[in-house]
């Protein structure tokens, strides 16, 4: 595997591992601390849901997000490794190696 390919898969890891650390955190916001609605709440509590609401919400968005850019980067690095021996030039021309040393 080439380098650049290295980089982007180590960077892609990283993606993925913060993307689902995120969503996670994102959930918990959704559905434990937001919960949900109160039936009349007062003011206070009302504010306190749309807060933990947004903030669950901005997370998990930000997770999936975090995520797609992880998968795609994975496969990037993937097709770059897959196609590395394309990329690298040969020595040969129509079949027989090249002399760099001999003059014409």
């Amino acid at each position: 595997m080439n380098k650049a390919a290295q980089v982007i898969k180590n960077l892609s890891q990283g993606f993925l591992i913060s993307g689902i650390l995120s969503a996670l955190m994102g959930a918990y916001y959704l559905f434990a601390k937001a919960g949900l609605p109160l039936q009349d709440p007062p003011l206070a509590l009302k504010i306190q849901y749309e807060i933990d609401f947004g903030v669950g919400e901005k997370m998990f968005m930000l997770g999936l997000t975090c995520l797609f850019i992880g998968c795609v980067g994975y496969t990037v690095a993937w097709i770059c490794s897959k196609t590395e021996k394309v990329q690298e030039p040969d020595n040969h021309q129509a079949g027989r190696p090249s002399r760099p040393n001999e003059a014409n």
